[in-house]
């Protein structure tokens, strides 16, 4: 049997699970996967890589 998630990422999992969107199945995918490895801090280069795939993203479904 697993350990119980701490209740803010069990929420924002629960949060995630009402909207089907294919971000909201990737975050959840994400969320879970990182659960299980230690935290980092964000960096430059991780929130630069996010704004890149937003924008991308936008411009993809704008097309």
């Amino acid at each position: 049997m697993t350990e119980p998630m701490p209740n803010a990422a069990q929420d924002s999992v629960h949060e995630l699970q009402s909207m089907p969107t294919p971000v909201a199945r990737e975050l959840e995918t994400w969320l879970l996967e990182a659960a299980d490895k230690p935290s980092t801090p964000l960096t430059k280069s991780d929130f630069d890589g996010i704004r890149q795939r937003v924008v991308a993203r936008i411009k993809a479904s704008a097309a």
